[in-house]
């Protein structure tokens, strides 16, 4: 046995035995080992085990063969880079070797990147690369060495290397402006390479912006299907025309770099329509509009909307919207009538251009009025354009009223109506006056119902210098006559009126003179009984912050005897003409006489005497004789006499004069009446009046005036007036009066109003 193990006869080794005859019949049993050849192998522990069947003996020896050192089992081997790889060899050596691992001069037991190890015992040795790089290619040595000698055994490292190649390279493109693109490619190499993108000499990032003030971003995505294989891919998601241009993909690793440029360019498209809009369209009120269309064009084209030829811009009510697919869309949440129209969209590039239009037409549905935009209070200033609008909805189309201060307006050469089927109502005044200032109010009615609406109209004057409308001009008056002059002078702020005699100005406090200044502006000065020291220049000085403004003329009184004349009793040349005026007029009696010395003038009325007073004014130019009557009433109306006297003689000329009435009293035609009503409900109560001119209206409650406010509103139409009390409560009850005032008298009407939880029907 050999080390425990049955050894048998083999290779090198003969196994004998002889057999020799003792006395008493013993026998003498030889055994002999022979090894032909000693080999490191035969070295062991070598046991001879005799046995027969009256007990067993064995004998051991030892024998221990020097060699030097033998290699075996050491081969070359290939590997790709970053592998992992061992080389094995078994030494054969008695005494055990001294075992070094080389390359060149260098002992790879100083190598990171190389594990040494020996099993002594087993004469097992291993050199292990952990991570194998390209540069450890090449020719490697094992040499064990012991006191018998040494050997030396080579082996190689083949490491596979590659330089990058594209499988896949990239494919040059055209592309949609604002549409996706994808590059592909697949690169080979060993090691394995790494891919990157460029866009001309910049290298591209992951998730890099691609131009400034863009949210879109590169994306490059890459994967590994192979260990010497990477795929990449780069993504723009909306494809400009500023991504335009030469990129570059570039595979690399530690044997070479490969460079593969493509092109993507922008696919040039005129617009074009995939999908258009209807031609018409009709849609209930209150519903949802859309109207959609698809298009294509590239560069991604301009779009314009467009409604009955004006530009459409989107709001709380319109949406106007794209897709990156090209769908267009109008939506119009909850349409009215007023939205009805020619809609269009305008589709345009540098190739082309194209549009599609729609005509809606909204079925409207019966709606009491209201206001989308109300009337708003105005400040105007004289001279420049007044414009009153508001924006209405209403089903039937309502009609409209204006008034101004409770007076019916109607369109004339200054005032327009507006009343579009847009729902837009107006009025306009081009050349606006301080008359024109007052509370506008917009009656609109149908058959559901009526809204007000109010506008408080301030005309502001513009600042300008005294001018005089109406000159002095000059005068002749026979002493003892009283004077009228008179001017008209228009300004702002409103002038300060001066009046001079001769240089010396004419102060209020001399009786003889009157001074009297009109609404309209007309200033007059009138002297009471004329004289000789009366007659001179007069002038009357207008004055403002702004400026200045002068306007004279002469005066001449002369006595009533003309001394280079004859005497000659008085005359009427013609007779003075009857007279038909209106109530308010300013009436001129007048009529030509001779005469010297100017006779005595004597005017009557129905026989009575009339005398110079406020409203009559007898004058005499030494050939004209005049009456004057202002603000003519009825009662006016009569015969008139002038009675011309002198030493010589005397001449009468008479006529009639009708004043026509104008001005009525007023009447109220619907009065009030006692009415109940439910308490936490609108009442409403109503009176119609008349009169010229047409008088001011006011109301009571319990005897003390109504404002109107949160309360209490009023409405007028026309010659109809309403006092709405809101939100009745059982205060409310009570007695409501409406006075009605002007120039010709009072009117008055009254009733009760009385507050129920309920009303009772009477059987």
């Amino acid at each position: 046995m050999k080390d425990g193990v049955a050894l048998k006869e083999q290779g090198n080794i003969i196994i004998t035995e002889s057999v020799q005859d003792l006395e008493n019949g013993l026998k003498e049993y030889s055994y002999t080992i022979n090894f032909d050849e000693l080999q490191h192998k035969d070295s062991g522990r070598y046991e001879l085990q005799i046995e027969n069947k009256y007990g067993k003996i064995s004998t051991t020896g030892w024998i221990d063969v020097l060699s030097k050192p033998e290699i075996i089992g050491l081969k070359d081997q290939c590997c790709l880079p970053n592998d992992t790889i061992a080389f094995d060899a078994i030494i054969l050596a008695n005494p055990k070797p001294k075992v070094t691992w080389t390359r060149g001069n260098e002992n790879l037991c100083n190598n990171e990147n190389c594990e040494v190890i020996a099993d002594v015992d087993d004469d097992k040795y291993r050199l292990v690369f952990q991570c194998v790089k390209s540069e450890e290619d090449g020719l490697y040595s094992l040499t064990a060495v012991n006191d018998q000698g040494s050997s030396t055994a080579s082996f190689h490292l083949n490491v596979k290397v590659e330089k990058p190649t594209f499988i896949a390279p990239p494919e040059d493109q055209l592309i949609l402006d604002n549409h996706p693109v994808n590059v592909n490619v697949l690169a080979h190499g060993i090691p394995k390479p790494t891919i990157e993108w460029k866009k001309g000499d910049e290298r591209i990032a992951d998730g890099a912006q691609i131009t400034k003030n863009e949210d879109l971003v590169y994306i490059i995505q890459q994967s590994s299907p192979d260990s010497d294989q990477l795929s990449s891919q780069l993504e723009i998601s909306h494809f400009r025309p500023s991504n335009a241009g030469t990129y570059t993909v570039v595979a690399k690793n530690e044997i070479g770099v490969t460079e593969v440029p493509f092109k993507l360019s922008l696919l040039e498209l005129a617009p074009k329509f995939e999908s258009k809009f209807d031609n018409a369209k009709e849609v209930c009120q209150g519903e949802d509009l859309v109207l959609q269309c698809k298009v294509i064009g590239s560069p991604i084209p301009l779009i314009s909307w467009i409604k009955d030829g004006e530009q459409l811009k989107p709001s709380e009510h319109i949406r106007l919207t794209s897709s990156p697919s090209g769908i267009l869309t109008l939506e119009i949440a909850n349409i009215q009538p007023s939205d009805s129209g020619a809609y269009k969209v305008i589709i345009s590039n540098p190739l082309g251009e194209i549009s599609s239009l729609c005509a809606v037409a909204v079925s409207p549905k019966a709606e009491q009025p209201s206001f989308v935009e109300p009337l708003e209070d105005v400040k105007v200033s004289v001279g420049e354009q007044l414009k009153l609008q508001a924006r209405v909805i209403g089903f039937p189309a309502p009609e409209i009223k204006w008034i101004k201060n409770g007076i019916a307006l109607h369109p004339s050469t200054s005032i327009n109506f507006i009343n579009n089927p847009n729902g837009l109502v107006g009025l306009s005044i081009d050349n606006v006056q301080p008359e024109d200032a007052g509370v506008y109010k917009c009656l609109i009615a149908n058959k559901e119902g009526e809204i007000e609406g109010s506008s408080t109209v301030t005309v502001c004057a513009v600042e300008k210098e005294p001018e005089f409308i109406r000159e002095l001009h000059d005068t002749n008056c026979i002493e003892g006559f009283p004077v009228k002059m008179q001017v008209k002078v228009l300004g702002n702020p409103l002038p300060d009126i001066k009046w001079f005699n001769n240089g010396q100005e004419i102060l209020p406090k001399e009786g003889r003179y009157t001074f009297t200044e009109t609404k309209d502006n007309n200033y007059c000065l009138q002297i009471k009984e004329a004289n000789l020291k009366d007659s001179g220049l007069y002038e009357v000085v207008a004055s403002n912050a702004i400026g200045t403004a002068l306007s004279k003329a002469r005066l001449q009184v002369a006595l009533k005897t003309d001394e280079s004349m004859p005497e000659v009793p008085p005359r009427f040349l013609s007779s003075i003409r009857d007279v038909n005026a209106n109530e308010g007029d300013e009436i001129k009696l007048c009529a030509a006489f001779t005469g010297n010395p100017v006779p005595e003038i004597i005017w009557t009325k129905d026989d009575n005497t009339l005398f110079n007073d406020e409203s009559t004014l007898i004058s005499c130019d030494g050939k004209h004789v005049s009456l004057i009557i202002n603000n003519a009433e009825s009662s006016h109306s009569g015969t008139y006499n002038c009675l011309l006297a002198n030493p010589l003689g005397e001449d009468a000329s008479a006529c009639e004069l009708n004043v026509r009435k104008v001005y009525k009293k007023p009447l109220f035609t619907q009065k009030i009446c006692d009415q109940q009503h439910l308490i936490n409900t609108d009442a409403k109560i109503g009176v119609t009046v008349s009169g010229v001119p047409y008088p001011e209206l006011s109301w009571y409650f319990q005897d003390k005036p109504i404002i109107e406010g949160d309360k209490y509103e009023l409405i007028n139409d026309g010659d109809h007036h309403t006092l709405v009390i809101k939100d009745c409560t059982i205060n409310d009850h009570g007695v409501y009066k409406c006075i009605a005032k002007n120039r010709e008298g009072t009117d008055i009407t009254q009733g009760r109003l009385d507050m129920l939880n309920e009303l009772k029907k009477h059987i």
